[in-house]
């Protein structure tokens, strides 16, 4: 749900306007209480200003003294909504019997299903079917004796974008204003950026984290029939990609603790024609990469971080993603760092695999035109290099609460599930948050019912999947096996309520006590 608060629903809140002022109170303290916070909408500043200082004047008080209450007054009170943009469209109203009630109806209309103007006008309220009065929102949500229950989104994007669209809009607007798509400056803010988060000396923002996996093995020279260590429970890109480019998959079982790659069976898996391992940084958590680097350098292997789920994570001190010889990671949306498309980055301290990323990334050519390799487009265009950018400003605020969002889950479930485990030596991103559970198929419908989502990652084990069947690899996955029928992720991100956590974990409990 969405509401919009017309111009004379706010002043009868900051003027404290009888006898409006006690149903519209009434109506913003029940939004608040349900965590919704109104929006005003930007076409409808210079009103605002102005309604609210003509009410303050009329307590005789000078107009210019008004203006300047009025303008501190509606700042106070912006704190607590959200602002709902104006956009060109909403000019083309001129011929409108009132150009700003048809403004509002177009701001509305841009919103949700369920989104409504709440206004004491009467002509918007016989007009705009989607406009409301306080007096029956009161009557419809409040006085109701249906439980109003918000729904509970698995990851909440919308929120997240409330929560910061001045600064993203600012940032699109910026590169439709350049009109410089492709390799724009705010690929390369991006690049830098990134770097100085993670501490890893080059960055290269590309297409999608599955291009970043292939400009990795383009990097290193990956020949067909090169073997490449990859765990046998994770998401299909990092075995997929490893096939695509004609190499062979070879699957090593995971920990039962942090579902990460198991380092002893790694070891298992080299043979001659091994040339590197690809350990996947699952749901947020590192893999034991000192253990991991130690077996590939013995081995005169390479190794890739598949932090598709991980970066802004911590190992022993250093960060995702700068931690073996090359790293990945995916800004695809619903990732702790996402963009609003598909994104990703490739990331190594090495000059000449950087230099290589950088070529191959932009069809093979250094100099337009001039091609001294076969590369392909796997560059990442600026409209979604500015998003990330944007976001990674506020990123280590969602770590933060993403942790704090972990323990409340681990605290309320812990008596009854294998909850995750997160190792001394690292921080997560909670990309997921994961549990283990024998009844998870029964769980699952069971929160289904209450409308509360959940996700398996993952059904299947890699070696499991049809697409890898020519492989042959019929080797035993205990615990990849064991965790695909067994896991189920929660609602995680950083945004959800201690409310909703309560009502989830409330919901759980529910089922395992019928």
């Amino acid at each position: 749900m969405k509401i919009l608060l017309d111009v004379n629903i706010v002043v009868d809140i900051c003027a404290e306007r009888l006898p409006f002022f006690k149903k519209a109170t009434q109506v913003f303290a029940w939004l608040m209480n349900k965590n919704i916070q109104p929006y005003l909408y930007s076409g409808s500043v210079q009103t605002l200003i102005y309604s609210l200082a003509t009410q303050i004047h009329k307590l005789d008080r000078p107009f210019s003294k008004s203006l300047e209450i009025a303008r501190n007054e509606l700042n106070k009170f912006s704190e607590s909504v959200y602002w709902w943009s104006a956009l060109s469209e909403d000019g083309q109203v001129f011929l409108d019997k009132d150009p700003e009630d048809a403004q509002l109806i177009k701001a509305v209309n841009r919103m949700s299903e369920d989104s409504f103007l709440l206004t004491r006008d009467k002509q918007l309220l016989k007009r705009f079917n989607k406009a409301i009065s306080p007096e029956k929102f009161i009557q419809k949500y409040i006085e109701s004796e249906l439980e109003w229950q918000k729904s509970i989104p698995f990851c909440d994007l919308k929120k997240q974008l409330d929560e910061y669209r001045p600064e993203i809009e600012s940032s699109i607007n910026q590169v439709l204003e350049s009109t410089t798509f492709i390799n724009g400056p705010a690929v390369k803010t991006l690049a830098e950026d990134l770097s100085s988060f993670s501490g890893v000396k080059h960055s290269i923002p590309c297409a999608s984290g599955t291009d970043a996996l292939l400009l990795a093995f383009m990097a290193l020279n990956v020949k067909p029939g090169d073997e490449i260590i990859v765990p046998a429970f994770t998401f299909i890109a990092s075995g997929s990609m490893v096939s695509f480019y004609k190499a062979v998959p070879v699957f090593a079982d995971v920990d039962s603790v942090t579902f990460n790659i198991d380092p002893e069976e790694i070891k298992k898996k080299i043979t001659k024609k091994t040339v590197g391992i690809i350990p996947v940084s699952l749901y947020g958590q590192c893999p034991p990469m000192e253990e991991i680097n130690k077996i590939a350098a013995e081995n005169n292997l390479w190794v890739i971080e598949d932090a598709a789920q991980s970066f802004g994570a911590d190992y022993n001190g250093k960060k995702s993603c700068n931690l073996s010889t090359m790293a990945t990671t995916s800004f695809f949306p619903a990732k702790p760092l996402g963009c609003y498309g598909d994104g990703g980055a490739v990331f190594t301290n090495n000059d000449a695999l950087a230099d290589k990323v950088r070529l191959y990334a932009n069809h093979g050519q250094a100099k337009r035109y001039y091609h001294s390799e076969i590369g392909i487009n796997g560059r990442m265009d600026s409209l979604q290099a500015a998003v990330v950018s944007t976001k990674l400003k506020h990123f280590n605020n969602e770590i933060d609460a993403r942790n704090r969002v972990a323990e409340m889950y681990t605290e309320r479930l812990k008596d009854i599930f294998k909850t995750p485990e997160v190792l001394s030596t690292n921080r997560s991103t909670w990309a997921q948050y994961t549990i283990r559970s024998e009844k998870r198929d029964v769980i699952r419908e069971k929160l289904s019912e209450k409308d509360i989502p959940t996700a398996i990652h993952y059904p299947m084990p890699l070696p499991r999947q049809e697409a890898f069947s020519y492989l042959g690899q019929n080797d035993s996955f205990p615990v990849s096996d064991m965790l695909s029928e067994q896991v189920l992720s929660l609602p995680m991100h950083p945004f959800i309520t201690e409310e909703e956590i309560d009502f989830i974990c409330n919901t759980i409990k529910e089922v395992l006590n019928d």
